[in-house]
């Protein structure tokens, strides 16, 4: 092969690995959660963490490069009689960066409602954490409790939940916003990894 045709192929592979970057994060700019048109920084930040953006908190950017405070909030669980998997709390304390709850954890550093009050305030409809006018989560999905066909006959297996395109976190194959959510994607609204046409995302999971 010679240089010029080499010189191409090279283009030809920089130019798919753009589009295929295109096609995931930079999904984000055409979607609300592009925020007062600060792209990436809405979220990130490549430096100091919250500090960035006048937070006071720099090791949050240990995190994927987090540019938010994180939240000290509780949010409750959902419980019912028919339920064979307890959901555990996900607030209170900070996650590590390997805790499969992080993947909820970072939602809430936006969705309590309290932490970023100036992007979400605490009387908003997608706050979930301001305890005098929210239900917190014990009225939501459960998350961060474990998807476990062996406890519940009503549960596809984990190969079919990651087959269909939704995301199952650590050891214990835990359900988290991120599950059902991608947050830099609102092609399938409100940000689903699924399109829950005739509940199409509910059967993802559930028999």
């Amino acid at each position: 092969m010679n240089k010029r045709k080499l010189a191409i192929v090279i283009v030809v592979i920089a130019l798919a690995a753009t589009v295929a970057f295109a096609q995931n994060k930079s999904n984000v700019l055409t979607t609300g959660h592009n925020i007062n048109s600060a792209g990436c920084l809405s979220c990130h930040a490549p430096h100091n963490g919250s500090v960035a953006t006048g937070g006071t908190n720099q090791s949050t950017g240990k995190i994927l490069l987090w540019d938010r405070g994180f939240t000290t909030v509780t949010f409750g669980t959902y419980t019912s009689p028919t339920m064979n998997s307890a959901a555990a709390e996900v607030g209170t304390t900070t996650p590590a960066a390997t805790d499969a709850r992080l993947y909820s954890f970072l939602c809430m550093s936006c969705h309590d409602g309290v932490t970023s009050p100036t992007l979400i305030s605490a009387t908003s409809i997608r706050a979930v954490g301001n305890v005098a006018n929210s239900s917190g989560l014990t009225n939501d999905h459960p998350v961060n409790m474990s998807h476990d066909p062996t406890l519940d006959a009503g549960l596809k297996s984990v190969a079919a939940v990651t087959t269909a395109g939704l995301q199952l976190y650590g050891a214990g194959n835990t359900v988290q916003c991120g599950s059902c959510h991608n947050v830099h994607d609102n092609t399938k609204q409100p940000f689903l990894r699924v399109a829950n046409t005739n509940s199409g995302l509910c059967t993802s999971c559930h028999l």
